[in-house]
């Protein structure tokens, strides 16, 4: 084979399955981090709901003290 037909042969199968294991492993850490970092914000957001209600709640019971 000349060297102009060995690059003219194209891909393996090897090779495309080496890359698509690769791509599927970089798609799957891709896909943990924003599972992760969507469960860290719903946890974050439910405390700031609860802080919030917290703080309405403590100011209604001072107001009725004062009263």
């Amino acid at each position: 084979m000349t060297a102009m037909a060995r690059r003219a042969r194209g891909v393996t199968l090897v090779e495309v399955t080496i890359v698509s294991a690769l791509a599927m492993l970089v798609v799957l850490g891709m896909v943990g981090f924003y599972v992760s970092s969507q469960s860290s914000w719903l946890d974050g957001s439910s405390q700031a709901l609860a802080q919030r209600d917290a703080t309405l709640l403590v100011a209604t019971i001072s107001q009725g003290v004062r009263s």
